[in-house]
C-alpha cells in the first residue's frame, strides 16, 4: 500500500464528492491530499503527512465517529476507508524505516477493523482487511524482534 488505494477511493467515491456527507473543509483537505499522493512524486515525508491528514479527517467525520452501525452506505464506506487510511499510513511509516510508528498505526487500523466487524459481522471485505492488517502488523513486530507479539497479532487476524 502506498496511498494510491485510498486516493482511488476518494476520487471514485460519490460519498467524498458529496460535501453534505463530509463537509466542505474535509472535502477540500481530502482532495488536496489525493492530488499530492496521486502525483507519485511526493517524497516519503509528504506521503506520510498526507496519509496522516486523511486519517485525521476521516476520524473527525461524524459519520465515522458514531459507534452504532452505519445508517447509510456512504457512512459504511467512510468507516472502511478510515481503516484503509491507517493501514496505508502504517505502511508509509514502515517504508520510511519507522517500525515503532508502523506498529502503533497498524494496531490502530486493526482496532478500527475489529470495531467495524463487530458492527457488521460477516462482512467479508472487512474480515479480509483485518487479516491483511494483522499480517502486516505481525511482520513489523517480527522486524522489531518481538516474535511473541507477532504470533498474537497473527492469531488476532485469523479469528
Amino acid at each position: 500500500m502506498d496511498g494510491r488505494g485510498i486516493c482511488e477511493r476518494i476520487s471514485q467515491g460519490a460519498h467524498y464528492a458529496d460535501r453534505s456527507v463530509v463537509g466542505e473543509e474535509a472535502h477540500q483537505s481530502l482532495v488536496l491530499c489525493r492530488s499530492a499522493l496521486a502525483s507519485g512524486s511526493a517524497e516519503a515525508g509528504v506521503r506520510v503527512a498526507c496519509l496522516a491528514r486523511i486519517a485525521m479527517v476521516l476520524d473527525a467525520l461524524p459519520a465515522v465517529r458514531a459507534s452504532q452501525p452505519p445508517a447509510s452506505g456512504a457512512s459504511a464506506l467512510l468507516q472502511q476507508d478510515r481503516c484503509v487510511a491507517y493501514c496505508e499510513l502504517a505502511a508509509a511509516h514502515r517504508r520510511a524505516g519507522d517500525a515503532a510508528s508502523a506498529s502503533r498505526t497498524f494496531r490502530r487500523a486493526a482496532e478500527l477493523a475489529e470495531q467495524q466487524l463487530r458492527a457488521r459481522p460477516g462482512d467479508a471485505a472487512l474480515a479480509a482487511l483485518l487479516r491483511q492488517t494483522c499480517d502486516a502488523w505481525a511482520d513489523v513486530e517480527d522486524a522489531l524482534g518481538r516474535p511473541t507479539q507477532a504470533q498474537r497479532v497473527r492469531r488476532r487476524g485469523a479469528r
